[in-house]
């Protein structure tokens, strides 16, 4: 059996390099994505899917110094988020009307918005001021018509 096995893999090499090199080169590189695909997948399998109420995967990402960090939220549910605010630490938000099933959502963090109240010579001035790129977020909250996600930071 084993014979049988060995000169058959002979029998296919010996016809593979009877080939021309075009049709040699172009199963090499059918091969080489098939290693890469399957590497992939074996290495960096998709995520569970989101574990929060409203079916919300949240990702962040150190970003860099100039844009800052930021969050890739997508609606893994079946249904539309509508008024959908989200929030970071201090009261920064982010305000959307809808956002649809599959929808993904980048955000960075100079996005986040509060309004303050400057005095200036005895005036209330209100301001809109974003958040700073540097600031040190510790939570994402995402609040929506169905229903509310929390998602702690780290790093």
């Amino acid at each position: 059996m084993l014979n049988k096995l060995k000169e058959r893999a002979r029998n296919l090499w010996t016809r593979f390099r009877a080939r021309s090199v075009y049709f040699q080169l172009k199963t090499l590189v059918l091969l080489a994505y098939g290693v890469v695909v399957a590497t992939t997948i074996l290495w960096a399998p998709p995520s569970s899917g989101a574990k929060n109420q409203i079916g919300a995967t949240i990702l962040v990402l150190p970003g860099d110094p100039v844009v800052g960090r930021y969050f890739v939220i997508q609606n893994d549910s079946r249904s539309h988020w509508k008024a959908v605010t989200f929030t970071i630490d201090n009261g920064y938000t982010v305000r959307r009307d809808l956002v649809r099933a599959g929808e993904k959502v980048t955000l960075y963090v100079k996005d986040f918005r509060k309004k303050v109240v400057r005095v200036r010579r005895g005036r209330q001035i209100p301001k809109t001021v974003s958040a700073p790129v540097e600031a040190r977020v510790t939570e994402l909250r995402i609040e929506c018509s169905e229903g509310l996600a929390v998602e702690p930071l780290t790093g």
